[in-house]
């Protein structure tokens, strides 16, 4: 509870209200355990897209993502709220680093989601978890609703940079747009060195 809510309820519904609640009160609640959650789930997914588990054991590749996910997280949320900062600025934005660190952060919500879903595999099965294209429906299943709750989160994302920056829609919408391009690219640089290093080991 914060605020006299619980936004872990009541971001799904009222998502504005609730990001100026944690805002006002405490810009750093739950900011790290969403960026946790958020590096876990995107660690597994990929895991699974390039087939870990052709090289690595189950339990190595798990042991990896839970001690790497809250450093990866930690990077990934101060990056992103750094460069909403700046492309916000660019269009008159008023919010600080840390009040959209949190619009990035709890936008990632539905992330909870799709991380239970990936420990119920889990417990499922672990064999072809980590195996692109060898773990049947399931994995196309989860791959499914991480398509959906991906659109809801953009969605929370889109509604609380707009009450943190004062934005109306389209100058949230551009905040976002041009604050992706620049991670894309970076993503982009990270992903090829990345995938060249695993390639060579």
């Amino acid at each position: 509870m914060i605020g006299g809510i619980n936004p872990w309820a009541t971001m799904w519904t009222s998502p504005r209200s609730t990001i100026r609640t944690i805002v006002n009160v405490n810009p750093k609640y739950g900011v790290f355990y969403l960026a946790w959650i958020y590096a876990l789930q995107t660690y597994l997914f990929l895991a699974s897209y390039w087939s870990f588990g052709l090289t690595f054991s189950f339990y190595s590749i798990l042991l990896v993502g839970i001690v790497l996910s809250p450093l990866i997280g930690w990077v990934w949320v101060y990056f992103t709220g750094w460069i909403l900062y700046l492309t916000g600025r660019w269009m008159g934005g008023k919010a600080s680093m840390a009040h959209l660190r949190t619009a990035a952060a709890w936008s990632k919500l539905p992330s909870a989601i799709s991380l239970l879903m990936w420990l119920i595999l889990m417990i499922a099965s672990t064999d072809l978890l980590f195996v692109n294209g060898v773990s049947g429906p399931s994995t196309l299943f989860i791959n499914f609703i991480l398509f959906i709750l991906g659109i809801w989160s953009l969605v929370l994302l889109l509604l609380s940079v707009q009450e943190v920056q004062g934005f109306a829609m389209t100058r949230a919408l551009l905040n976002i747009f041009f604050s992706w391009f620049i991670s894309w690219i970076v993503s982009f640089l990270a992903f090829l060195i990345l995938r060249f290093a695993y390639i060579s080991i």
